[in-house]
C-alpha cells in the first residue's frame, strides 16, 4: 500500500501529490481492503484485495468506518451499514 501514497493523519488534509489512502484493515489471511483517493481526480473508492494480491471496488465515495476480520469485509458509508465477503 505504500506506493499509493501516503495515510491521512490528523492535521494533513492531504497528500502532496499522487493517491491517498484512509481507512485501511487486514486479515489474518493477507486479504484486506482499504480506501483509496485519487488525488487527481478526487475519486474516492473501498477496495478489497486478497492474500495473491488480486483488487475488487467495493463502493464508490468516503467511508465512515472499516473493519476487517476473517469474516466479512464491514463498513460504513453514509451512516449505512455494508458487508462483504473477503476476496
Amino acid at each position: 500500500m505504500s506506493g499509493y501514497g501516503c495515510q491521512l493523519a490528523p492535521g494533513l488534509p492531504r497528500c502532496p501529490d499522487g493517491t491517498n489512502y484512509g481507512e485501511a484493515g487486514i486479515a489474518p489471511s493477507g486479504a484486506g481492503a482499504y480506501e483509496l483517493t485519487d488525488h487527481v481526480s478526487g475519486v474516492t473508492t473501498l477496495q478489497a484485495f486478497n492474500a495473491a494480491g488480486a483488487f475488487t471496488k467495493l463502493a464508490d465515495g468516503a467511508i465512515d468506518a472499516l473493519r476487517v476480520t476473517s469474516m466479512p469485509i464491514r463498513w460504513t458509508q453514509s451512516g449505512m451499514g455494508h458487508t462483504a465477503a473477503l476476496p
